[in-house]
C-alpha cells in the first residue's frame, strides 16, 4: 500500500525551565504559542509547511534561540522548578486526581519523594502538600536531593481533616484514614470550604477494555478486544519504514496511513534508532491539517504522553504509564492504539498504559510518527509490521453505552476489572440544585463520583461523602452552570487502576427545581430572626434563603426542640458552593450545630437545616433556627 508522507516543523521554542508532573518517569509537552503542529517543550520550535509526496516545497527551517534557565543558588531546601507548566497531584501517580497547576518556572520546596523515586512531594503557599513528577525533562531541582527522606502516598481518605466531637455520646471518635465501621461517629467541621473550579481536562475513565492484550500477530491483538473477523477490515499496511530526522533539529514528521479513519485498530513495532533519549516515536491519529490532531508518543526517557491540538491551540497534556517501555538504543517496543468514539487507549508491550478521552475530533487521518529536539544528529524511527484496522462497531458498546437517567431515578450497577465504570445522562435546567449519590450495596467498592458538561469538562468530583459515615460519595447540593445533557461518570477511587470492586445504587436527586436563576427556592429568613422547623420522615432537610450585604458577620443556629435530631447546618452560596458547614456546636455539649462568625458578601444565601448524614440519617425531630448579627 502507498504512504502519503507529511512533514510539519514547529516555530518559537517553549523557553524551558523545570516542571514536574505526576506519573510514572514521563515527561510533558507544552503547547506554542506559533503554528504548528506539536508544541511542547521538548517539542519543535520550526515551522514548515506540511508536504505529500508530491514536490511541495517545504519552508527552510528557522531556528530560534533558547534562552538558558538562570542558574538558582543553592538552596538550603531542595526545590523543584517547573519547565513547563504541570500539574499538581494529591498523590505519587497519574491516577490521584488534580489539586493544581505548577506554572513554568515557578518553584516549590520539595518535602519528600516516592517510593520509586518518580515523584516529589512538594508544600503548597497555603501549607498543604502535593505531588509532582521527578522527571527530568520536566522539572529541575535545585539543592541537596539526598536530605529529602521518602514520603508515602495517601490514603484514600476525605480531603477535610476530623476532630474530636464534643458529643456525650459513645460512638467512637473517627479518625483521619476512617474506614467503614457499624457505628459510625461525626465531626464538626465549622470551616468554611475553598470555591471548586472546572477543570478541562481528558480524565482516565472506566470501560470494559483489556489490562493486558495478546501481541503475538494481528489476528491475536484484536481478539484480545473483543473484534470479530467481520468487523471491519484491515486498511493498510507496511512492512517496513524509516522516519528518518537525522540533522533535522525541532522537527516532527509523519508518514500517513491510506485513507481518513474513525474508530480503528493501529499498531506497529518500534524500533528506536540513533538519537537524544527525548526523541519520540508514535502516532498522529485523527488528524485534520495542522491545526487539529491528537498524538501518542514514547522516548527512550520512559515517556508516554498524549498530546492534542484544537483550532490550533493546544490542551492539557495526559501523560501515560511509561515504566513498560524498553530504552536501550536498539530495543523494540509494541505500540498499539484502540480508538472508539470518544475514547482513546494505548498498550505498551502488550499492557494497558493510558487513556485519552475527547470527542471534539471525530474522524481524520492516523499516520506513524517521529520527533526530535535541538542537536538531533542522526536520528530515526523505524516502524516495522505497521497495520491499521477500521473498524464498524465498537466492541466496547455495553461499556461505552450512557444510560439515560431522570431526577427521581436509583438505578443499579457494579463495578469490576472488567467495567470499572458507566456513565449516565441526564437533562438539566440552569438553577437546579441537585444531589448525586453513589451508594455500596456489596463487595468492598469505594465509589467514586465526576460530573462532566456537555463538552466533557469535569465539573465537581467526589470520593467520599465528607458528611457521610462510609465510603460512599456524593456530590450534594450541586447547581447546574446551563441548561443542557450532564454525564455522570459512576466509578470506584483511583478509577482504572482501582482494586475495589462490587455493587451500587445511583440515585438522582433533583434538590431544587431551577426557575434560570441560582437564587431563591427556600424560606425567607433575615438576620435578627428564629423560625421552627422539623426534620422526620421523608423531610430530611429545610431549605432558607439569606440576603446579606457585604461585610455581614453572622452566627446561625440550630437547636433541637424535639425527638432525638441530630443536627446539621450546611451554608452555600448563590452558586450553590457550600462555603460553611457544622455538625455538632464546637462551643457547645450538645448535637446541636451552629456557624459562628461566619463573614459573608454581598448576595443570596441558601442554609440548609438537616441532619446528620442527611437523608440517610436517622434522627428526627423540631428545631429552632436563629440568625444573629455579630458585627
Amino acid at each position: 500500500m502507498t504512504l502519503r508522507i507529511c512533514i510539519l516543523l514547529i516555530i518559537a521554542l517553549m523557553l524551558a525551565a523545570c516542571g514536574g508532573e505526576p506519573t510514572p518517569e514521563v515527561v510533558s509537552f507544552v503547547p506554542s504559542p506559533t503554528e504548528g503542529a506539536k508544541v511542547p517543550t521538548r517539542a519543535p520550535t520550526n515551522t514548515a509547511t506540511p508536504t505529500v509526496e508530491t514536490s511541495t516545497p517545504t519552508l527552510t527551517p528557522t531556528n530560534t534561540d533558547t534562552p538558558t534557565p538562570t542558574a538558582s543558588p543553592t538552596p538550603s531546601i531542595p526545590v523543584a522548578q517547573a519547565i513547563r507548566a504541570i500539574s499538581i497531584r494529591v498523590g505519587p501517580a497519574s491516577n490521584y486526581p488534580v489539586m493544581g497547576t505548577l506554572e513554568a518556572n515557578a518553584q516549590l520546596p520539595i518535602v519528600g519523594i516516592s517510593e520509586d523515586g518518580n515523584w516529589y512531594q512538594v508544600q503548597l503557599e497555603d501549607g498543604t502538600f502535593g505531588w509532582v513528577t521527578a522527571a527530568t525533562t520536566q522539572v529541575e531541582t535545585f539543592g541537596d536531593l539526598r536530605v529529602i527522606e521518602v514520603a508515602l502516598a495517601p490514603t484514600d481518605t476525605p480531603t477535610f481533616t476530623p476532630t474530636a466531637t464534643d458529643t456525650p455520646t459513645s460512638t467512637p471518635t473517627e479518625t483521619a484514614t476512617p474506614t467503614p465501621t457499624a457505628t459510625p461517629t461525626h465531626t464538626p467541621t465549622d470551616t468554611p470550604t475553598a470555591t471548586p473550579t472546572a477543570t478541562p481536562r481528558p480524565i482516565e475513565t472506566p470501560n470494559a477494555r483489556p489490562d493486558s492484550i495478546n501481541t503475538d500477530d494481528q489476528a491475536a491483538i484484536l481478539a484480545s478486544f473483543g473484534i470479530a473477523e467481520d468487523n471491519g477490515e484491515e486498511a493498510d499496511f507496511v512492512e517496513e519504514t524509516t522516519v528518518d530526522l537525522t540533522g533535522e533539529d525541532d522537527l516532527l514528521r509523519w508518514e500517513s496511513f491510506e485513507g481518513e479513519f474513525s474508530d480503528f485498530v493501529v499498531s506497529a513495532t518500534i524500533h528506536w534508532g540513533p538519537g537524544a533519549e527525548e526523541d519520540y516515536c508514535g502516532f498522529r491519529f485523527r488528524g485534520a491539517g495542522t491545526e487539529n490532531l491528537y498524538i501518542v508518543d514514547i522516548d527512550r526517557d520512559g515517556g508516554l504522553y498524549f498530546e492534542y491540538k484544537l483550532d490550533n491551540e493546544w490542551q492539557e497534556i495526559v501523560e501515560g504509564d511509561g515504566r513498560n517501555i524498553n530504552t536501550d538504543q536498539d530495543d523494540t517496543n509494541q505500540l498499539v492504539l484502540i480508538a472508539v468514539g470518544n475514547t482513546f487507549s494505548v498498550y505498551l508491550n502488550g499492557e494497558f498504559a493510558g487513556e485519552l478521552i475527547d470527542d471534539t475530533l471525530p474522524s481524520g487521518e492516523v499516520a506513524l510518527l517521529a520527533g526530535t529536539y535541538d542537536e538531533s544528529d542522526e536520528t530515526n524511527c523505524v516502524f516495522e509490521d505497521a497495520w491499521i484496522w477500521t473498524l464498524e462497531t465498537s466492541p466496547f458498546n455495553q461499556a461505552l453505552a450512557p444510560r439515560e437517567i431522570s431526577y427521581g431515578d436509583t438505578v443499579n450497577g457494579t463495578i469490576d476489572d472488567s467495567a470499572s465504570g458507566a456513565y449516565f445522562t441526564f437533562d438539566g435546567r440552569q438553577g437546579d440544585f441537585v444531589g448525586i449519590r453513589m451508594t455500596k450495596t456489596s463487595g468492598d467498592l469505594d465509589p467514586y463520583l465526576i460530573l462532566l458538561d456537555a463538552n466533557g469538562t469535569t465539573l465537581i468530583e467526589n470520593d467520599d461523602d465528607p458528611q457521610g459515615f462510609n465510603r460512599d460519595a456524593y456530590l450534594r447540593d450541586y447547581v447546574l452552570p446551563a441548561t443542557g445533557t450532564y454525564t455522570v461518570l459512576a466509578t470506584r477511587f483511583q478509577e482504572t487502576t482501582g482494586t475495589s470492586s462490587g455493587d451500587y445504587t445511583l440515585t438522582l436527586e433533583l434538590v431544587r427545581p431551577g426557575d434560570g436563576g441560582l437564587t431563591g427556592g427556600g424560606i425567607p429568613i433575615a438576620i435578627g430572626d428564629t423560625i421552627e422547623g422539623t426534620i422526620g420522615g421523608t423531610a430530611a432537610r429545610v431549605r432558607y434563603t439569606l440576603t446579606a450585604n457585604d461585610g455581614d458577620v453572622v452566627t446561625i443556629q440550630m437547636r433541637r426542640a424535639s425527638g432525638d435530631l441530630d443536627a446539621l447546618l450546611i451554608v452555600l452560596d448563590e452558586n450553590g458552593v457550600q462555603v460553611a458547614g457544622n455538625d455538632d456546636d464546637p462551643f457547645g455539649n450538645t448535637r446541636d450545630a451552629a456557624i459562628n462568625g461566619l463573614p459573608l458578601n454581598a448576595g443570596t444565601y441558601t442554609i440548609v437545616a438537616t441532619r446528620f448524614q442527611e437523608d440517610v440519617g436517622l434522627t428526627s425531630g423540631d428545631f429552632t433556627l436563629t440568625i444573629e448579627r455579630e458585627n
